[in-house]
């Protein structure tokens, strides 16, 4: 048998973060953003909703695919508007549905308004000051005031404070909220700013929102479809905009209150775009979407991974070895096992390019909470990697026979490698959670890799490995790297606290919960102030 001698030695991964467009891609879902101003279109959208959507989903539904419009007239709560942070939503909402790969994504009405001019919620601490050097007097207090630099943003941002007190009620607010925004805007455009950047100070929340689904191709424009009432004139730059970025046909009029002759021709026009689209879709069997999202899974997984040199030196003996049992990775909840065996998978993979990597981790995907499904589809890949019938039983007994034979099939020239996560989460009424199921000794050629947290009663022959307590230079440095990618740091303090709290539960999922939290700090916020949960059950009631 090969060994793996070629298995990399570092210690920290940074793979693509395909997770959750690979996820979303093998579900044919076309996300699609509906964009305009609120007050104005209510009508239109309704109608959409009622007449125009279904129509499309039953379409969606003939293609094997699903449709999922995302409409935030009923998305964005009081709360976040408060927080300062609707365009936040709004935007990272047209990020999502153009994650997915799949188009149309992005659908605009146009009327009679420009729209809501919303004051910039961040901005770069270089470019502010540089625009704040133009604004005096009683307007350059109310600028200071509303605007905070943060440190811990990379690169340093002020960001706009949230509304409390009298400001809370909105028409207040909307007095000061447009009294500024002309101010910032103004200062803006004397400060030299290049005029992409000016736009942030000037632009509506519909034009923002337009800029941002128009994507960054042709191609992607493409699939862009904007509907326009006529005698409308006051929207005339996001018109611009359209137009100029937009195929002929891709801008539409309809006639002020022809609410069925919008719903027509909306249907019309998606319904093109998406049986082109589908048509372009290669369609996947169950089996190729259960791998595709257990491999997307890991992936995720092993993009940023530090630490556990031990165990994966562990992992790598045993993969080396001529012959032996499976081997058992056992710790509790939140240890690491799923990230381990992610990376181990990985490393195998790359080590051995001929070889066949199988990894499953239990409950990333229905199916595989499901013993006799779980077990059929790891059969059906080692079937499909060694050009086998891919026909298997669904009774156990006969499964696991089959399995048995699907195993020897491994050779020299193609080494097999399994990885399977999280065995405990396997219902104790499973056969796969009580009766032997994996040879006590495996064919040549062949490596099995679980985990669970405890030792099952049917896994008392495996080699076992016992996860340890995460060091603490490796929760530093873990840290870091989650931070740096979130393009975020923290002050000493705040950074000392969290690190504190982890050295009192030691595990890497409540590290990971307590970054969720600590991401969101700034850095004028004091320590004492930064809220960090004890425990697991401490940090979930917190988030």
């Amino acid at each position: 048998m090969p060994t793996f001698a070629g298995l990399p030695t570092h210690r920290r991964f940074t793979t693509c973060p395909t997770y959750i467009t690979d996820m979303r891609e093998t579900q044919r879902t076309f996300r699609v953003f509906i964009s305009s101003t609120f007050e104005d279109l209510k009508e239109e959208r309704e109608a959409l909703s009622r007449d125009a959507f279904p129509h499309l989903a039953a379409i969606c539904e003939a293609l094997d695919a699903s449709f999922e419009p995302i409409d935030l007239r009923w998305g964005v709560r009081d709360e976040a508007a408060i927080n300062q942070k609707t365009m936040e939503i709004c935007l990272s909402e047209i990020d999502r549905c153009q994650r997915t790969r799949i188009k149309p994504n992005f659908l605009i009405l146009l009327g009679d308004r420009y729209g809501w001019r919303p004051l910039p919620a961040s901005v770069d601490a270089v470019e502010f000051e540089a625009a704040c050097r133009f604004v005096d007097g009683d307007n350059r207090a109310a600028i200071e005031n509303w605007y905070r630099r943060d440190d811990n943003a990379k690169p340093s941002q002020y960001l706009l404070q949230a509304r409390t007190g009298e400001w809370i009620d909105p028409d207040r607010w909307r007095v000061l909220e447009t009294q500024m925004h002309s101010v910032l805007s103004r200062a803006a455009s004397m400060a030299g700013l290049p005029a992409a950047r000016r736009f942030f100070y000037d632009a509506s929340a519909t034009h923002q929102e337009i800029r941002r689904g128009l994507g960054k191709t042709p191609e992607d424009a493409r699939h862009v479809f904007a509907f326009c009432r006529t005698g409308s004139g006051t929207q005339d730059a996001a018109l611009g905009d359209l137009k100029a970025e937009l195929p002929e046909g891709n801008v539409t009029e309809f006639a002020a209150g022809d609410l069925k002759g919008l719903c027509d021709t909306v249907v019309q026009r998606l319904e093109q775009a998406i049986r082109e689209q589908a048509g372009q879709l290669k369609p996947k069997t169950a089996l190729e979407a259960e791998i595709e999202r257990h491999d997307a899974f890991a992936s995720e997984r092993c993009r940023i991974f530090v630490g556990h040199e031990e165990p994966l030196r562990r992992i790598r003996q045993y993969l080396n070895q001529t012959g032996g049992r499976p081997l058992l990775v056992h710790g509790e909840s939140g240890s690491g096992k799923s990230a381990l065996l992610a990376v181990a998978s990985e490393i195998a993979d790359k080590a051995e390019p001929r070889g066949v990597a199988v990894r499953r981790f239990i409950g990333a995907t229905p199916s595989s909470t499901d013993g006799i499904s779980l077990l059929r589809s790891i059969c059906g890949q080692m079937a499909g990697s060694y050009g086998r019938p891919g026909e298997f039983p669904s009774t156990f007994n006969e499964l696991v026979n089959a399995f048995g034979d699907e195993l020897r099939a491994a050779r020299t020239d193609r080494p097999l490698s399994i990885f399977v996560d999280g065995l405990n989460q396997l219902s104790s009424a499973d056969p796969l959670a009580t009766h032997p199921w994996l040879p006590a000794e495996l064919p040549a050629h062949c490596r099995i890799v679980v985990s669970a947290t405890e030792i099952p009663p049917n896994f008392r022959q495996a080699e076992t490995l016992e996860m340890g307590p995460f060091q603490p230079d490796e929760a530093g440095e873990l840290l870091t790297a989650w931070l740096d990618d979130a393009g975020r740091t923290l002050q000493p303090e705040q950074r000392s606290k969290l690190l504190a709290k982890f050295a009192e539960y030691p595990l890497p999922i409540y590290l990971k919960l307590l970054f969720e939290e600590a991401r969101k700090w700034r850095s004028f916020d004091a320590a004492a102030d930064c809220a960090v949960g004890k425990g697991l059950d401490g940090i979930i009631d917190l988030m």
